[in-house]
């Protein structure tokens, strides 16, 4: 078991054996090139590495690599690996953050089993923070792990967007780590709440986040399909709420998804401003060479959609499946 700091890859940082810590980020941009250096380290230390970010496409992790110098032509076979979206966010339930979290533990003890000399992890878990059971699950589980973790050759980086997320809710996350970086520098956490501690109070911290509106439900939701994005809007979708539709949309865009599913399921009006979003994100998207379909529009929807013809240059179908299958074409 290694003894000496775990060179984290950015910023000439080094951490304890044993560390778990967050790392919180105000645009996507400054949690990509750190994260990527991260793992590649760990490659080069010849450490086990799995990258759990939920957001990430699966082959978008390997091009990001290589643009830092990882060799993954020369990596040990299972050295290396990536979990999709779709087997860390399966559904935003309690039940699907207990699997996900069942999932990491898993993939984790199987790197002591096989005689890993250290394993890294970087995670994300974002989705399931739009839930509120499912976030009681991950707190609970991101307070265990420091057990889990303690004296063990493990090194786990969480990251946190702070632009997506309630500032008292980040605040709640970032409460289980004993480590905090910015990626510049990495701190001990002077609030951090050891596992008991932090147990004991989650449910009247669930109360103290509802009473700050940090779990009022967004306008739209993160939610996977497999390994394919789906965004889930509201009631209504227009010049207020489109925003927050289109700006997840390039967030995955941004994270090398090419195709993207939109739920209309719930949405019982759309106006102008709606529409536009919707015709921007598939814009965008066929000029990076994939394509938009839209999921199970309402009445009201589907007769703006032929009113306008969107239907004729965006598939829109009945079923999630459908519509997943419909970006291939």
């Amino acid at each position: 078991m290694p003894s000496e700091p775990v060179p984290l890859g950015f910023s000439g940082l080094a951490a304890p054996v044993g560390s778990h810590i967050a790392f919180s980020y105000r645009r996507e941009a400054e949690r990509q090139a750190p994260l990527f250096a991260f793992i590649a380290a760990g490659l080069k230390n010849h450490e086990r590495c799995i990258a759990a970010v939920a957001e990430y496409a699966p082959d978008f992790w390997r091009r990001g690599l290589r643009e830092v110098g990882a060799d993954l032509e020369s990596v040990r076979e299972a050295q290396l690996e990536i979990l999709t979206p779709g087997r860390l966010v399966p559904g935003l339930t309690c039940e699907a953050a207990r699997t996900a979290i069942d999932l990491l533990d898993s993939v984790i003890e199987s790197s002591f089993k096989k005689g890993w000399r250290a394993t890294r992890v970087c995670t994300s878990f974002t989705p399931f923070y739009q839930s509120e059971v499912a976030l009681a699950e991950m707190l609970a589980a991101e307070a265990k792990s420091n057990d889990s973790l303690r004296d063990e050759p493990v090194t786990m980086l969480c990251t946190f967007p702070e632009h997506r997320l309630h500032p008292r809710l980040i605040e709640a996350c970032l409460n289980c780590h004993p480590f905090l970086t910015n990626g510049e520098a990495l701190t001990q956490n002077d609030s951090y709440l050891d596992p008991s501690t932090m147990a004991e109070a989650i449910p009247e911290l669930l109360r103290t986040l509802a009473a700050a509106g940090a779990l009022a439900p967004p306008f739209a939701l993160l939610d996977f399909y497999e390994n394919m994005p789906v965004i889930r809007t509201g009631d209504e979708m227009d010049a207020y709420t489109a925003p927050r539709v289109e700006e997840l949309a390039q967030w995955m865009m941004d994270t090398g998804h090419r195709k993207l599913v939109i739920d209309l399921s719930v949405t019982t009006f759309m106006d102008a401003a709606s529409i536009s979003a919707l015709i921007r994100i598939a814009l965008e998207l066929e000029k990076r060479g994939g394509r938009l379909a839209i999921y199970d529009p309402g009445e009201i929807p589907r007769k703006i959609f032929t009113l306008i013809k969107f239907h004729e240059r965006v598939p829109v179908r009945r079923l999630v499946g459908e519509a997943a299958a419909a970006t291939e074409g």
